[in-house]
């Protein structure tokens, strides 16, 4: 893959929802990853008649905790999440990351409950988009119905795939494997693949691959040691996309 480097400082400029217009999905930074991609303009037009609710989290702030009632679904226009889930004695396991461009919140879909908790990481801003209503259209529009599976496969193939890493590869390995599918979902949302901002605490890194803190801590220096990544606090720099990629087969 060849990595397309653009300044961190050069994401498009967002731009939010307002139902009062049949237009604001065609203008949203994020139409094309967004549940309205690919309809004809007769589709966009009824799924623009779906109230949207612009909501803004500051970092820490819970977008859903577990037990909470699943009303409403929401894409990322800017920012990251992180879902989780708390188990008895209070650790946390971190179960995968949001990215802008990513549909949250079709967990609670089998029981109409969320049964894990999601938090930003970052100030985040997202377009909310109330379930019922997506799922009445829906019944009217097929392709509302496919976008919906195609997210959900989505996330099923990238948990399967989290199962297999972790059952499968060592830390180093874990590592390489995280930063090279950050780099190439960043690439498929037509982001800079090669300039990444890592949110999320090394603690959160280090539960998503069932790795200890201090080891995460010393693979980033191993990784930048090689010459592979430069680390500078947050921001990572993937020098070696290939010989990266070669560590986390």
């Amino acid at each position: 893959m060849q990595a397309e480097i653009l300044p961190l400082e050069s994401a498009p400029e967002l731009q939010y929802n307002n139902p009062s217009t049949s237009s604001h999905c065609a203008e949203c930074v994020q139409h094309i990853t967004c549940l309205a991609s690919g309809l004809n303009d007769r589709e966009v037009r009824a799924f623009n008649t779906i109230p949207k609710q612009s909501k803004k989290l500051n970092r820490g702030e819970y977008l859903y905790q577990p037990g909470d009632r699943l009303d409403t679904i929401y894409l990322i226009k800017s920012g990251s999440l992180k879902n989780s889930i708390i188990d008895e004695e209070g650790r946390e396991q971190v179960l995968n990351f949001s990215l802008r461009g990513d549909l949250v919140g079709l967990d609670g879909l089998f029981l109409n409950t969320h049964p894990t908790e999601t938090t930003a990481l970052e100030t985040t801003f997202l377009c909310g988009i109330p379930i019922a209503e997506y799922l009445n259209l829906a019944s009217k529009t097929p392709k509302l119905y496919q976008k919906l599976l195609d997210h959900m496969s989505r996330r099923i193939v990238e948990e399967e795939q989290h199962s297999l890493m972790l059952g499968t590869k060592n830390a180093d390995q874990r590592l390489a494997y995280f930063l090279v599918e950050l780099a190439k979902r960043n690439n498929e949302k037509g982001f800079s693949a090669q300039d990444l901002v890592l949110h999320m605490s090394r603690r959160d890194i280090g539960s998503y691959l069932s790795a200890a803190v201090e080891t995460v801590s010393r693979l980033f220096t191993r990784l930048q040691d090689q010459g592979l990544i430069n680390v500078h606090g947050k921001h990572i720099r993937i020098n070696n996309f290939e010989g990266l990629k070669a560590i986390s087969t």
